[in-house]
């Protein structure tokens, strides 16, 4: 999993307003609002052609991703705070979430500003710059970079006659300068972690906006720019390729950007577009069913927390059961009854769906998947069990081919009896990352088969974006002691301990290296 919460991040489930709740369906997106329909119709519209001014300025020709971004638009902060749970926290303007599911953003519903003056609708376009590039363009960026590219394109003003105005300054980041304040620029370009950084992390991502604001308007910058991005997918470390690209320190750069930042005016690039073309945007009044279990959907969207599993099914019974033939109550039933770990309830669930809708593929494959749960338990060997349950799932991926849901549940049958995965399995849980490319957990189980395969290096390559992600210092054992209690405290439903991305990335080049040592002693034997 990975969630991104912006500016902060009791088993509280947030209800459904008064208003009814609507789903606004287009190109790209699933947006949710209780608001006007207007309203939701306009933030619609912005949002597609914030994705074609992405795709413009990238250069990128991809078709769309066949699973659409969801975007729920609550009242205010305090319903965004809400939607988090336990592990909520005040002044959280917005957030993104990627598991097999599908990835969520969850933002508030006006362009009112937020603490620190960020807007409720640069929050949104912030985590869609991210959610872009990872779908798009999945490389490793140092957090300067992917927090400062995602504000840079964060600001932007539609106008009339889709009119675009990029490049509008980040105020909340012009704070940070306050008191000459500053990070040296060469050790921004080559901090991998908090302890590179040390105390000031906020000018990590208020240099990293003004580097891209630089660089945007200035070619030959940009260029060098581009060499260090390469260099570090290349293999490169962040210094060496800090050098490589800017000279020894980025010192000369350091000079040019401390210049940059003084100024109180920045130039924004204005992008003239004929009528933007959006494809039609459907809008529907959800289903009364629907509308209850708003809340309880964002929940499975965001994951559920082990602390509060056993509540969440509660609730969530308690609503399901005003609508007691309904497929889509049934369907949330079913994972809220797996989350509070009554398997028994939730098959029950699922003859429901299945009575009503025989050939519901999520229904198959739960039907499938607590199947298989049920023969692990008993420890079956019976190869003719585990496959009939197994082709539930199959059944169920045929109806619906890019549901990564459908396609880790595959990989994970061979897992749950003991078996190696095969070539196809395989090849699902890669197809399953590819749609979910943020969901951390997708990306560790990859690497791991690539691993336990001896493809060492495809592991790496596919660890690395997360293993460089900037995080606190593994290094440091108070830090670290207390990041695994709070991750142990928070941890969802169906997750378990493991190693990190990094310390599996480190392990893993290990690996490689002393698999290369006894390949070479092999040689020299002979």
């Amino acid at each position: 999993m990975f969630r991104k919460i912006l500016i902060a991040a009791c088993v509280l489930v947030p209800t459904a307003a008064q208003a009814e709740w609507k789903e606004a369906s287009s190109e790209h997106f699933q947006v949710y609002s209780n608001g006007s329909r207007q309203t939701l119709q306009n933030f619609t519209e912005k949002l597609e052609k914030f994705d074609f001014l992405l795709r413009t300025v990238s250069g990128s020709k991809q078709p769309a991703s066949p699973t659409k971004l969801k975007v729920y638009l609550m009242e205010d902060y305090g319903e965004v705070q809400k939607t988090l749970g336990p592990a909520g926290s005040r002044g959280i303007a917005g957030y993104y979430t990627a598991r097999p599911r599908g990835a969520i953003a969850v933002g508030v519903s006006n362009a009112t500003l937020g603490r620190d003056n960020m807007s409720a609708e640069s929050t949104l376009l912030h985590e869609y710059t991210h959610h872009f590039m990872h779908h798009y363009f999945p490389a490793s960026y140092p957090s300067w970079y992917s927090e400062g590219f995602a504000e840079y394109y964060g600001q932007i003003k539609i106008g009339d006659n889709d009119v675009i105005e990029v490049g509008h300054p980040a105020d909340t980041r012009y704070y940070s300068f306050s008191g000459n304040d500053w990070m040296p620029v060469g050790q921004m370009l080559a901090a991998r972690s908090y302890a590179d950084v040390g105390p000031k992390l906020h000018l990590l991502y208020a240099e990293g906006w003004l580097l891209t604001h630089y660089v945007a308007q200035n070619p030959a910058r940009k260029a060098q720019l581009d060499k260090y991005l390469n260099l570090i997918n290349a293999g490169k470390s962040y210094e060496d390729a800090t050098n490589e690209a800017f000279g020894a320190g980025a010192k000369q750069l350091d000079s040019e950007l401390r210049k940059y930042a003084a100024k109180t005016r920045h130039e924004v690039t204005v992008l003239p577009f004929k009528k933007i073309p959006i494809k039609p945007i459907t809008i529907r009044q959800v289903s009364p069913a629907e509308d209850a279990l708003m809340g309880q959907e964002i929940a499975l969207g965001r994951g559920v927390y082990r602390l509060e599993a056993a509540d969440f099914g509660k609730n969530a019974r308690a609503i399901a059961r005003r609508f007691p033939d309904d497929a889509y109550a049934l369907g949330v039933l079913i994972e809220a009854e797996r989350a509070a770990g009554d398997n028994a309830a939730a098959l029950q669930a699922v003859d429901r769906l299945l009575a009503l809708k025989p050939k519901d593929p999520r229904g198959l494959m739960h039907q499938g998947e607590l199947q298989i749960a049920a023969l692990k338990a008993a420890k079956s060997t019976d190869k003719a069990a585990w496959a009939a349950a197994r082709e539930l799932i199959i059944t169920a991926h045929k109806a619906r081919p890019n549901d990564a849901m459908m396609l880790a549940a595959y990989y994970d049958s061979y897992a749950a009896e003991g078996v190696m995965p095969p070539a196809g399995a395989q090849n699902a849980l890669y197809r399953a990352h590819e749609l979910t490319p943020r969901d951390g957990n997708l990306r560790y189980q990859v690497a791991l088969d690539f691993e336990q395969r001896g493809m060492l290096e495809e592991a790496l390559a596919v660890i690395k974006p997360s293993a460089f992600e900037l995080h606190s210092d593994e290094a440091d054992p108070k830090k670290k002691k207390k990041q695994e209690e709070q991750e142990e405290k928070y941890r969802e439903v169906g997750q378990s301990k493991r190693e990190t991305a990094r310390e599996m990335f480190l392990r893993l080049e290990q690996k490689l290296v002393d698999a290369g040592k006894t390949q070479t002693a092999a040689v020299s034997a002979d």
